[in-house]
Order: structure tokens, then sequence, then C-alpha cells
């Protein structure tokens, strides 16, 4: 049996001995010599609270050493697994090999931001991914014309939440990847661009924040998703379909691909697909169903019957 033919896997190191290019090193002397001095197998590096590891911030530094000078995938969502001082210590270890990050998964708690505010002072040239929960404006020092995907998992936040966001979509002017579906805590109708920002590297954005949406011209997005965050309960806001409408006929995009999730549906739902004749894919989710609905999907029915999806 080949054990590499399930690289993925192995690719992806837990800083555990039980997985990864560990586990390898555990067949024989042979293995463990090839497994440790072949970079590319270090270069997927995740340390979550998932399972508390024994010395980490020993294996985490060997790991980090081992993928010698190769662009690295790395994950970091500690929780409180380990101690704080533990905690600075893989940050900082992290950091200081942040000159290979390439994509970026990170979950800090608000007592490791002091840690994260050494970032600015290194070269980020391979930076293109960046994942995130519990953002706190610590990551303000990146390389955000080199961000091409960014992922805001946090399901709620404020007025100036949204600011921020816009902030960061002003300076990211190569993001072609774009999720940020938080939703307000509070109603932030008054924050918005005073001129929507034109970014036509993007091609796939989620959001459901009526102000970023209105924000927004975005001529080559390709795919779209009006959707709160996966573990939220709450709907899209009210104006989230009107923000929408608005988006597509201000960007005038030729959109493939449309998924409603958990949205307030209105009549505007069949004026959005009048607006975009070339979607191929429709996703259409709700955890509950208002009587109005009926009329609405009757006729959106009826509408995909005579006007089939293009091949």
């Amino acid at each position: 049996m080949c054990v590499l033919e399930h690289g993925p896997y192995f690719q992806r190191l837990d800083v555990n001995d039980r997985s990864g290019p560990w586990k390898l090193g555990q067949v024989c002397s042979l293995w463990r010599q090839i497994a440790n001095n072949t970079p590319s197998l270090w270069t997927r590096l995740s340390l979550t609270n998932s399972e508390v590891v024994k010395d980490p911030v020993s294996k985490f530094k060997v790991a980090l050493e081992r993928s010698s000078c190769l662009a690295l995938n790395l994950e970091l969502s500690l929780g409180d697994a380990y101690p704080l001082e533990v905690q600075g210590e893989i940050y900082q270890l992290a950091i200081a090999h942040s000159w290979q990050w390439e994509h970026l998964t990170i979950t800090p708690s608000h007592l490791i931001l002091p840690f994260l505010s050494d970032i600015g002072r290194h070269q980020l040239v391979k930076l293109t991914r960046l994942l995130h929960t519990n953002y706190a404006g610590a990551l303000s020092e990146l390389p955000w014309n080199h961000i091409v995907e960014f992922f805001d998992f946090r399901l709620w936040g404020d007025s100036e939440s949204v600011h921020r966001v816009l902030d960061i979509i002003q300076q990211s002017p190569n993001v072609q990847i774009l999720h940020v579906p938080i939703i307000c805590s509070s109603p932030a109708t008054t924050v918005r661009l005073p001129t929507p920002l034109v970014r036509s590297s993007l091609r796939d954005l989620t959001a459901c924040e009526g102000p970023i949406l209105r924000s927004l011209v975005v001529p080559q997005l390709e795919k779209i998703s009006l959707a709160p965050g996966e573990d939220a309960t709450d709907y899209c806001p009210d104006d989230a379909l009107p923000a929408l409408l608005d988006l597509i006929q201000r960007s005038r995009c030729s959109l493939t691909s449309l998924e409603l999730t958990d949205v307030i549906f209105t009549d505007l739902l069949l004026d959005i697909l009048h607006c975009t004749p070339g979607i191929k894919t429709l996703i259409i989710f709700t955890q509950g169903w208002e009587s109005s609905y009926d009329r609405i999907f009757k006729a959106l029915i009826h509408r995909l019957v005579l006007h089939p999806a293009p091949q």
C-alpha cells in the first residue's frame, strides 16, 4: 500500500505525534529520515483546541523548521486549551515565520491580540488567503494588496464591524473571494461608503448586510451568496434583498450562481432573476415559511419552467 496516496491527509499536520508526517516517521528509520527532510510534508500546519498537544511549542517549532522556506498554510485556533503564556510563544513562533504565510486561518482571543502587533514588522509577501474570527483590528498591518481571498467568520458585529469590512475592501484591490456574512446587532443602515467602491477583481461574494452590498460595484461578479453565517439563527436583515437588487443593477454583472439563505422574500426575488438571465445555479433555503411566500414561489416556479437555465 502506498501511504502517500493519502497525501492531503499527511500534509495536514495537527502538531501531534499521531498524524501527518509524524506518523510516517513511526514506520521505520528510513521513512522517518525521508519525512523529516521533505519540507513539502510540513507546509500545512494546524494547531487548534480540538486536541491538546503535549509540549506544543517544541513540536510547532520543529514543524516550522522542517517546512524550510516553503509557503505555509497555517491554522491557529487555540481557544482556552493552553495557558496564555504558551499561546503567546506559539503566536510569536508563527509570526517569526510570517514571511512564509500563504494561507492563514486565525482565531485569536482578546488576550492574544497584543502578540499580533509584531506582524507589521515582517514582509508578508506570500500571504494571499486570510480566514479569521474574533477580529478586533489586530491584523491591520497585513499586506491587503496581496490578499485574494478573505473570510470573516464572525456571526455578529456592530456598525464598527461593517466600517472595518469596508476598510478592508478598500485596501484589497485584488480580492477575488470575499466572505463577510456578519449580522449587525444594531441597525447599520447609516454605514456606507459615500461613493460605491469598484472591485473588478471580485468574483465570489458572501454577505447579508445591506450597507456592504450598497457600497460596492462588482462588474465581474459571478457568484453571490446572500446568507448569515453558518451557525447563525437570525435571518438576513430586511434590506438585504433590496440591496442585492441594487448591487446587481449597479454592477451590471453576469451572475451564474445565486444562493439565498434565510432571506425575507418579497417580489424583488423575481426582479433579481429578471436581471440575472445567466444564472445556472439557484439555491434557496429558509428556516421558516410565510403565507406570502406561496404566491412568490409559485411565480418563481412558473418563471423557471418558462425560462430554464442556459446549458
